[in-house]
């Protein structure tokens, strides 16, 4: 079995890519700055919770970047809640590359004869991608507490 077989690739561990690093290239480089959301105590203690993780995992890192995104929490099912970064405004200043993404009909051509194929789902995929050192301070978030910028592709 596959599992079995690759048991360092095969983890429910965050990994992460040392083959490329994201560069974000700007329009308009004047800094977004939107105010922290407000939240109540419980969803504030929660967004601790998620950002320790995410500290400690190394996806996020302190930051005294120009830039700064709100950042809110999402209801998920059963009284859970997904921590988002209100991208919106810095989104709009982001060059954005139209390359298109093919098919499994356009991608036949390239696998020849093959008969079956699959589809493994990363685990936090987004997360596994290295920022470079300029485009971490464009992530840049705001909490009641801290300002925090993304190590690794955050959309």
């Amino acid at each position: 079995m596959i599992v079995q077989q690759c048991p360092d690739v095969l983890t429910s561990r965050l990994g992460l890519t040392n083959v490329l690093q994201y560069d974000i290239q700007l329009l308009d480089h004047t800094p977004v700055r939107l105010a922290p959301y407000r939240l109540s105590p419980p969803k504030m203690l929660f967004l601790r919770k998620q950002l320790k993780q995410l500290l400690d995992d190394g996806v996020i890192e302190p930051s005294n970047s120009q830039y700064s995104s709100p950042m809110f929490l999402v209801p998920k099912r059963e009284n859970n809640y997904r921590a988002v970064v209100n991208f919106r405004a810095l989104n709009k200043k982001i060059a954005i590359e139209s390359v298109p993404l093919p098919d499994i009909h356009s991608a036949c051509h390239w696998f020849g004869k093959a008969r079956y194929f699959t589809t493994i789902d990363l685990n936090q995929a987004y997360y596994q991608i290295p920022l470079s050192e300029a485009s971490k301070t464009l992530t840049a978030f705001c909490t009641d507490w801290n300002l925090y910028q993304y190590a690794r592709v955050p959309f």
